[in-house]
């Protein structure tokens, strides 16, 4: 039963953090692992999330006992250190600690650089800094997103020099981008995200489903930038993937949100004139085959500028 396992997970994790120093609660871990959630496997837990609310407390008193018994070992300017600090950091991020993380972060990117110039792991501590600052600033924090282009900038210098056109610098971009538009810099998140969509075609096979979330992605930062004729193409070409891949749901999420921004895209096109009969017949047959408000899609599409000769600079 759920109470049961509840049970055996305290008493586990009760004698994990009685373990001498050094030693790792591998039982308490493996038991953690058969019941939580993560990584592929995350849709099979889908029934275990209230026992999962019960074993947070226990997950982050492993966590923390394995950074103070490392913290006991070693000195503070050791630099197996810096594994300890960013392995927890990443955890209070995701359990939305962001102050706690971003200090351990900012211990073990110093510690980085001192030992690891160059590394894998200082671009990851970049790239990692750069995501909790991006959660300071939607949560309000003054400046954070600045600070967040400057870490993820560092991440994509060292990536560019370790990957050259691979994935990891493609998702560096991709996040980069995400700063650029929280700076309001709509445009430069653009030719980012394009960017990122360029090295991801390199990398996906030919009619690989994820490829349209690149699509989507840079399509609709277009429009949003005020570019609806360099989105509708990438709309058009991420909602075309996903109905050939989802052919058997044709009412897939992924499809019907491809179509959502191209029937936004088709309208304002529309409104500025640019084959205003085809567009609108279009976007129209879109809206009854994918249920939605044809007027209030057009309502929608005009939020969105329009200037097709030109965009602000980087």
């Amino acid at each position: 039963t759920r109470e049961g396992e509840a049970w055996a997970m305290q008493r586990m994790t009760a004698l994990a953090l009685r373990l001498r120093p050094g030693a790792r609660p591998e039982s308490a871990v493996a038991l953690l692992k058969s019941v939580y959630p993560g990584g592929e496997k995350s849709l099979e837990y889908a029934q275990q999330w209230p026992l999962c609310v019960q074993l947070t407390p226990h997950v982050r008193a492993i966590w923390a006992a394995w950074l103070a018994r490392a913290e006991a070992r070693l000195a503070e300017g050791d630099r197996d250190l810096a594994v300890a600090l960013g392995t927890h950091g990443t955890s209070l991020t995701r359990l939305g600690d962001l102050a706690g993380a971003r200090a351990l972060l900012e211990r073990a990117l110093a510690l980085d650089a001192l030992y690891r110039p160059g590394s894998v792991e200082l671009a990851n501590k970049h790239d990692l800094l750069g995501g909790v600052l991006m959660e300071q600033g939607r949560a309000g924090q003054v400046g954070a997103f600045d600070l967040a282009v400057r870490f993820y900038q560092q991440a994509l210098v060292l990536r560019r020099r370790l990957f050259g056109r691979g994935a990891e610098v493609a998702q560096t971009l991709n996040n980069l981008s995400g700063a650029r538009d929280a700076q309001g810099r709509v445009a430069a998140a653009a030719r980012l995200i394009g960017a990122s969509l360029r090295i991801v075609r390199e990398v996906l096979p030919l009619g690989d489903a994820r490829l349209g979330y690149g699509l989507l992605n840079t399509g609709a930062m277009w429009l949003t930038a005020g570019r609806a004729d360099l989105a509708e193409p990438l709309l058009r070409e991420a909602l075309e993937l996903w109905q050939g891949v989802y052919a058997a749901q044709p009412q897939h999420p992924d499809t019907r949100n491809a179509a959502g921004w191209l029937i936004l895209c088709l309208l304002r096109r529309a409104a500025a004139e640019e084959n205003r009969g085809l567009r609108e017949m279009e976007a129209r047959k879109l809206c009854e085959v994918y249920g939605f408000d044809f007027e209030e899609r057009k309502v929608t599409a005009m939020q969105h500028p329009y200037a097709p000769e030109g965009a602000e600079g980087v």
